[in-house]
């Protein structure tokens, strides 16, 4: 028994030293035939090979039959030449013929025979592609020169009906066909046969024999060769189409032939125009034809027929324009129409839709192919003949099928396109009883035209031109044209009255119609942007500056401004006692350079419009701080929106400033002054008759000392989002509020007096107000503290030895916020304060 059992894990043992050593064997023998290519080169093949001859001696699939004997040095050099080109991943022929010999239908002929393919695809295996040349009279199937190449190569099926149905719309077209292919004896199965360019081709499409032309592509090859490494980097372009040549199939027959040597000339000098854009499409193509060519190509999604390096134009003698052949079209799911795509080929396909002849057939076959209808003809036309050739296809590839879905889905998405939810962006400019101005800015690629007004009672009125708005691609701007309509004295455009703009696809019947929602205010003028104007100072005789010290003076004086004044940074600006200003005709100082004005009590600097048309005064963040004193700013502030686009008469942004023994009065802005974002202290300074606001103060920290307020149009002091400390302040007549602070604020204050204010003191938006010794007296509402925003929070607000005399309502809190009074915690009295008091 343990003689057994020993026996047994001897055994086991053996099995699995055997096993991990076959697989180290598999796996070695693997790489080798990977890294020499033996599997794809040699075995697979040869097993590929083995299948065909099996298939082949045990079906018919009722194709032509066509063998090729290649004599050995020959096969040989086509074997080199292969080799090579896989090496260099491109296959470069140079019209590299050898001799051989097909039979076909038992005849046998002389041939010439090399590789072909752009790209070493058509060289993978042993079913490699090739050109052939029949010699002297003969042909094969009609045909003096044609392709063989794997039917992949061209997605099967889709090429072959790609060329049908280009035949069935008069496109000149090559005969495509399927054959079964052996060479030197081996069978390599079923190869597609495609035509090449020369008169027979014509022919068969009942065409005269003349030229067929072409941009030549070698230069394009040559440059993707030697920049192959760099395929992601910026190339010299030498391979372009624009440094293409032009040159025509059968060369040699063109030297020998005057009549064909003249057609090459006009031929050559017409697409020469063309690229130029010496020439429009219409008058170098037939453009019925080359409009059916690109709409088809976009349903059948054969855009790389298309390509520059791929098209062929025949030039025909009779009307002395080029008609495209359709050729290389690998038919599938498009991405985009012609007319829009993004691809490296934009500007070659640009030239062709710059004509707006050529751009109206084209959009008139796209509807047209682009209908369900179309789509259902193809398939009732050839579904019985493509299914006999998938079942051929499938003898050698088990797993192919064929499907409509890539015309089908193809068509949907160009109907899809021609009927987008949007179009246009049209608004109104300006309308009156007679007029109706607007803009309308095309949104998609397609142009539109037939532009006219469609009113409520289904009156249409018309351009009095012809206009045609071009359409714009995804990354491209949204430009605007200006319409003009005029109505006639019988007709009426109302206030609300419902207007639509009717209009059509260049070449297309259907009207389509948008309504006009709203007023473009793009088209309106509007102030320059004086933060971004050169300065001027120096323009002015009052004003002069020390030789390199940066030091800029105004003479002292009685000076008259009647325009503005722009000071650049880095100055320091010096106005003294016995200056006034006159700020007449709407002028306004705008300064990036900080101002020392220091005035005397017996003669202060002023500044003030004695037509009240001042924008008033701006300091746009200096590096230094700015000190007035004794300086009085009256009657300013006019036009300081419109000016300026700020709100104080006097504002200061972003700086230092220090005020003392200023006033402020009678301005008309909505703040006398404001100071945003800056650090300041205000002293000794009184603030009177202002029409709205007089102190305006947002995300500062400073200090308010000994101050004087009187008859304010709204608030005294407006606090938002700052840090602020008040002494020493008296207010009188407040038409909104004495001191308000908001926006998450913090006030500390003392020594306060409030009266005859509508509310004493507000406190909100999660604002913190501490107050020592408070009096507001004969006011509507003493205190109010609430959320008025509801990014906020509530407030809160603690006086310390306050008293509130003849107020009709001393307090509104409103719940979760908090109001102390002389160390008493008092109850909230509304819900809404917010609705009860804006």
């Amino acid at each position: 028994m343990i003689f057994k059992n020993a026996k047994h894990q001897v055994n086991r043992k053996a099995k699995i030293i055997l096993i991990i050593f076959g697989s180290i064997v598999f796996f070695f023998v693997g790489v080798f035939f990977q890294r020499f290519g033996l599997y794809g080169e040699k075995i697979a093949p040869y097993f590929a090979q083995m299948k065909r001859e099996l298939k082949t001696n045990s079906t018919n699939n009722k194709l032509e039959n066509i063998s090729i004997d290649i004599p050995f040095i020959n096969y040989n050099t086509i074997e080199e030449k292969r080799l090579e080109a896989l090496r260099i991943s491109k296959l470069i022929n140079n019209d590299e013929y050898v001799s051989a010999h097909a039979t076909y239908k038992g005849k046998k002929v002389k041939i010439k025979i090399r590789l072909k393919g752009d790209y070493i695809d058509h060289l993978s295996g042993d079913k490699w592609s090739f050109r052939v040349r029949v010699n002297s009279d003969e042909t094969i199937m009609g045909m003096k020169q044609f392709s063989l190449h794997h039917p992949s190569q061209r997605l099967y099926l889709n090429e072959w009906l790609y060329h049908k149905i280009m035949k069935k719309e008069d496109i000149i077209s090559l005969r495509y066909e399927f054959v079964n292919l052996r060479v030197n004896g081996k069978v390599l199965g079923i190869y597609a046969l495609e035509e090449h360019f020369d008169k027979r081709l014509l022919e068969h499409n009942k065409r005269k024999e003349s030229i067929i032309i072409r941009f030549d592509e070698n230069r394009m090859w040559e440059e993707f060769i030697q920049f192959r490494p760099y395929r992601d980097r910026k190339i010299p372009g030498y391979g372009g189409f624009y440094s293409s040549d032009i040159d025509a199939f059968q060369s040699g027959n063109i030297r020998s032939d005057y009549q064909l040597k003249l057609q090459f000339l006009k031929a050559a000098k017409l697409l020469s125009d063309f690229r130029s854009n010496s020439k429009k499409t219409s008058e170098v193509f037939d453009i019925d034809r080359l409009s059916k060519f690109f709409a088809l190509s976009d349903i059948l999604g054969s855009e790389h027929g298309a390509r520059w390096h791929n098209a062929r134009f025949y030039f025909n003698p009779f009307t002395n324009v080029l008609e495209p052949i359709s050729f290389d079209g690998n038919p599938n799911y498009t991405k985009s129409v012609i007319c829009n795509t993004s691809s490296g080929y934009h500007s070659y396909y640009q030239k062709f839709f710059d004509d707006v002849e050529f751009y109206k057939k084209y959009l008139q076959y796209l509807s047209k192919y682009s209908d369900q209808s179309f789509g259902n003809q193809i398939i009732n036309d050839y579904q019985e003949e493509l299914s006999s050739l998938e079942d051929i296809i499938r003898s050698e590839w088990e797993d192919y099928n064929f499907s409509f879905d890539f015309i089908t889905s193809n068509s949907n998405y160009i109907r899809t396109l021609l009927s987008p939810n949007r179009i246009v962006d049209v608004n109104i400019i300006a309308k009156d009883n007679k007029n109706l101005k607007l803009s309308i800015g095309n949104l998609q690629f397609f142009p539109i035209t037939n532009l006219h007004l469609f009113l409520p009672d289904s009156t249409v009125i018309y351009l009095p031109e012809s206009l045609i708005i071009s359409g714009k691609n995804n990354e491209e701007h949204l430009s605007y044209e200006k319409l003009h309509f005029s109505i006639s004295d019988d007709l009426k455009i109302l206030e609300n009255d419902k207007l639509h703009i009717g209009f059509n696809f260049i070449g297309l019947n259907e009207v389509k119609y948008e309504p006009i929602l709203g007023y473009d205010y793009t088209f309106y003028e509007v102030p320059s942007d004086v933060k971004k104007e050169a300065p001027n100072y120096h323009k002015f005789n009052f004003i002069y500056e020390e030789v390199n010290s940066g030091k800029i003076f105004f003479k002292i004086g009685n000076h008259k401004l009647k325009g503005p004044i722009i000071f650049p940074p880095n100055k320091m600006i010096y106005i003294n006692e016995g200056t006034t200003l006159d700020m007449s005709l709407n002028s306004y100082i705008y300064s990036k350079s900080p101002f020392t004005m220091k005035g005397t009590v017996d003669n202060p600097i002023k500044f003030y419009s004695s037509d009240t048309s001042a924008g008033g005064i701006l300091i746009d963040r200096p590096e230094t701080e700015s000190f007035f004193e004794n300086v009085q700013f009256y009657n300013l502030g006019q036009n300081v929106q419109e000016n300026l686009g700020i709100t104080g008469a006097v504002t200061i942004y972003e700086s230092k400033a220090s005020i003392k023994n200023c006033k402020f009065y009678n301005n008309f802005s909505e703040d006398a002054l404001n100071v945003v974002r800056s650090t300041f202290n205000i002293s000794n300074t009184s603030f009177s008759n202002n029409l709205r606001d007089a102190l305006d103060v947002d995300y500062c920290n400073g200090e308010i000392n000994n101050s004087f307020f009187s008859f304010s149009g709204n608030d005294a002091i407006d606090i938002s989002g700052s840090k602020i400390n008040l002494n020493q302040i008296e207010i009188h007549y407040a038409n909104d509020k004495g001191i308000s602070v908001g926006e998450s604020s913090n006030l500390n204050a003392k020594n306060i007096k409030i009266h005859n204010s509508n509310i004493g003191v507000a406190s909100k938006d999660l604002s913190n107000v501490q107050i020592q010794d408070l009096e507001i007296k004969t006011s509507e509402i003493g205190l109010a503290v609430f959320q008025k925003k509801p990014e906020f929070g509530p407030a809160k607000l603690n006086i310390t030895n306050g008293t509130l005399f003849s107020c009709n309502v001393e307090y509104l809190l409103e719940n979760k916020s908090t109001l102390t009074l002389n160390n008493k915690n008092l109850k909230d009295t509304i819900i809404d304060v917010s609705s009860l008091i804006y």
